[in-house]
């Protein structure tokens, strides 16, 4: 069966430049947008297609989440490096970030007790302290090189969470000219590695490994 879509709503206030990021809660109660080169995150109730809130950060960002199950919580990697948490507590937003990367956060993948970051060549896994903190548990290592593709620049283009019979926590991590790099959350090994003919710049979404 083929979906068919028709406008909801047309959001027009706010937004400098082109969109670079948008998400739903995960009740879809709300939606939030970031520019290309605004550094705002805009928060717009859908029901009411009212923007609710806005967040000025330091530099424009390039990616986002929303916290697993949370309505009121999601994360922001932003262009200088750092990943903002924004928490929307009695109609107001509070913020409490830090400074994960030197290089433009444009990846990021949460799951219930775990975030992974992806800044260009790096992408580094953290433990969720609550409240806001994160503390670093490692970074991965580069992708496999071969000779179609050692001239090129490693590039992470796409990280998700997923699980499989064998595995109960697996990192997914896509790149540009080096393939798909599959992690086993228990040890940081890699589990299996899939190498592609060309670019890879989707964003992964609802995959399973088997």
């Amino acid at each position: 069966m083929v979906l068919k879509y028709k406008e909801y709503a047309h959001l027009k206030r706010g937004l400098d430049g082109g969109v670079s990021a948008v998400a739903f809660s995960p009740d879809a109660t709300y939606i939030a947008v970031v520019g290309t080169f605004d550094n705002t995150v805009y928060l717009w109730r859908v029901a009411e297609r009212k923007l609710v809130e806005t967040y000025k950060g330091s530099s424009p960002y390039l990616s986002m989440r929303w916290l697993p199950g949370r309505t009121d919580e999601l994360l922001c990697g932003s262009r200088g490096g750092c990943v903002d948490h924004l928490k929307l507590t009695h109609g107001a937003l509070t913020v409490t970030g830090f400074r994960a990367h030197e290089r433009p956060v444009e990846c990021l993948a949460v799951s219930s007790s775990l975030l992974a970051t992806g800044a260009q060549c790096e992408v580094t896994v953290w433990k969720d302290l609550h409240g806001g903190a994160y503390r670093r548990l490692i970074d991965l290592p580069p992708p496999p090189r071969s000779s179609h593709n050692e001239d090129s620049e490693v590039l992470a283009t796409g990280i998700h969470w997923t699980k499989s019979r064998k595995y109960s926590s697996l990192l997914l991590v896509s790149y540009m000219f080096h393939g798909i790099v599959i992690y086993d959350a228990s040890t940081w090994n890699s589990v299996r590695y899939i190498p592609t003919p060309g670019l890879v710049s989707v964003r992964l979404s609802r995959l399973s490994a088997k």
